[in-house]
């Protein structure tokens, strides 16, 4: 509200009384009329007339003049943020990129405002306007994920926030994404183990880990769903045994685990695939033999196991993976002869063996 001006009391009274009421005071002194007496009585109430207009007159000039103060702007300000207010997930996303650190991520989500998040970057929603669709890769973003508020996103479908500066741990929160089907987060700076609530996440088809810090041991039932498809985690320091639910994950189409200090008997750890196309497990600490049920993946391209522990011969069957354009086996305790069968690949133009104890002479 504006400021009041002060209504000065003994002003007024003085215009009252001696102004309107008493005039006769400031003109020389005359003889009374009689007509003028009896006016007299007739006047003072016209005159109390005009003073009330004229209080009523000062106290209505100030409200009409008073210039409006800074909280106009600050109701403003108020307006637009109960208006997210009353979106859940639009607040939800405010408040993410309000704790984003850089002037960078701030000018990057510059659209997102106001309670419909459905016309932001980034942002795609399903047919009833709940949000199914969160992607925003290659911009730079930098913060973390503590302050992102998975359990107000009951739709969301796809998270893609890949080839940011994003960083920290992940949150054990996330796995109230209970619909998730993507989860991107490759090319960033998180660390830390995988919250073991990841387990949860059983509709998951596609989950892109790779070229991040994390530590620690992958999530046993990542597949526990029997959804995934392409599963990526490679760059990163994850150590222990490879997953048990990727034992029966029949559905894999594209596996890479690789550069990292996983263990665990290559001949028992995997199964069957028979959508399989790539694998690439080299880096690792596996070990065992190969065995074969390799040559059973029909659809299978590229099969990279180098710099492992892997001993026992090369089997024979590899060579009914008819599909195979690319084979890397090296660096591993492999020995015996190389089968003659590899010959059989005619899609093959790539054959890395070396730094093994193999014998013979490639079938080419």
């Amino acid at each position: 509200m504006g400021q009041k001006i002060p209504i000065n009391i003994p002003f007024i009274y003085f215009f009252y009384k001696y102004l309107l009421l008493e005039p006769r005071i400031f003109i020389c002194h005359r003889k009374p009329d009689p007509l003028d007496m009896m006016s007299s009585l007739q006047k003072p109430f016209s005159k109390l007339l005009q003073v009330l207009f004229f209080l009523l007159l000062i106290m209505c000039i100030p409200s009409f003049f008073a210039f409006p103060s800074n909280s106009s702007a600050t109701s403003f300000g108020a307006a637009k943020y109960e208006a997210a207010e009353g979106n859940e997930e639009a607040e939800a996303l405010l408040k993410w990129r309000a704790s984003l650190d850089d002037n960078h991520s701030q000018s990057v989500l510059a659209s997102w405002v106001g309670s419909s998040p459905c016309k932001w970057l980034g942002i795609t929603c399903d047919n009833s306007g709940s949000v199914a669709n969160f992607s925003l890769p290659h911009f730079g973003l930098r913060g973390t994920l503590h302050s992102f508020n998975f359990s107000s996103f009951p739709n969301l479908l796809t998270l893609n926030l890949r080839n940011n500066s994003l960083y920290g741990t992940i949150p054990s929160h996330i796995s109230n994404l209970t619909k998730i089907t993507n989860l991107n987060l490759c090319h960033n700076h998180f660390n830390g183990s995988l919250p073991p609530e990841m387990n949860n996440l059983t509709h998951l088809m596609v989950l892109h880990l790779f070229s991040n810090n994390f530590t620690g041991h992958l999530p046993r039932d990542l597949c526990l769903g029997g959804l995934l498809v392409n599963f990526t985690a490679s760059y990163n320091h994850f150590s222990g045994p490879v997953p048990k639910s990727l034992r029966n994950c029949t559905s894999l189409f594209r596996v890479r685990l690789d550069w990292n200090q996983l263990t665990g008997n290559i001949s028992e750890d995997f199964g069957l695939y028979p959508n399989l196309n790539y694998v690439d497990l080299s880096h690792n600490n596996l070990y065992g033999e190969l065995t074969w049920k390799w040559g059973g993946f029909n659809n299978l391209t590229s099969l990279k196991l180098s710099n492992n522990n892997i001993t026992g011969e090369i089997p024979s069957e590899i060579g009914k993976a008819t599909g195979l354009q690319m084979i890397d086996l090296s660096s591993n305790l492999l020995k015996g002869t190389i089968p003659k069968e590899l010959g059989k690949l005619k899609a093959l133009y790539n054959l890395t063996l070396h730094n093994n104890h193999l014998s013979g002479v490639v079938p080419f």
